[in-house]
C-alpha cells in the first residue's frame, strides 16, 4: 500500500477564500485497505468534515467513512461511492454528535 500526494489541476472544490489546490491523497491498490485520520476537535463544536472525491476505472467503488471518540471502537458514519469523473465535494455532518465536539480521540477512518 502507497499513500500519494501531488497538485492535481482540478476543480477546487473544498478550498475556502479563493486558496489554490493542495495536495490530494491517493491510495493505490484501496481494496481491504483503510486510512485513519486522527482529528482531535479540542476546543470546537459542531464538526463539520467535507472533502474533495473521486475513483479512477479500476479505483474503489465505495468509500465507508467510520468515526471514533476514543481512539479504539469506530463506528459506521457514511457510505460514499465516489465517481469515476471529476472530484465530487462530500459532507460528513457531525453536529448532531455530542460526543464528537471538544474531544481529543475523535478520528475517522475511510475503508474501502
Amino acid at each position: 500500500m502507497w499513500v500519494q500526494g501531488k497538485v492535481l489541476d482540478l476543480e477546487n472544490l473544498n478550498s475556502k477564500n479563493g486558496a489554490i489546490a493542495g495536495s490530494h491523497l491517493r491510495l493505490n491498490d484501496p481494496i481491504g485497505a483503510s486510512l485513519v485520520f486522527k482529528m482531535p476537535t479540542t476546543n470546537y463544536t459542531n464538526i463539520v468534515v467535507s472533502f474533495a472525491t473521486r475513483r479512477s476505472g479500476s479505483g474503489a467503488g465505495t468509500q465507508y467513512w467510520s468515526y471514533t471518540t476514543d481512539s479504539i471502537n469506530f463506528m459506521l458514519f457514511d457510505s460514499i461511492f465516489p465517481s469515476d469523473a471529476g472530484p465530487a465535494l462530500k459532507i460528513l455532518n457531525f453536529t448532531g454528535l455530542a460526543d464528537v465536539a471538544d474531544n481529543e480521540n475523535f478520528a475517522l477512518s475511510v475503508g474501502f
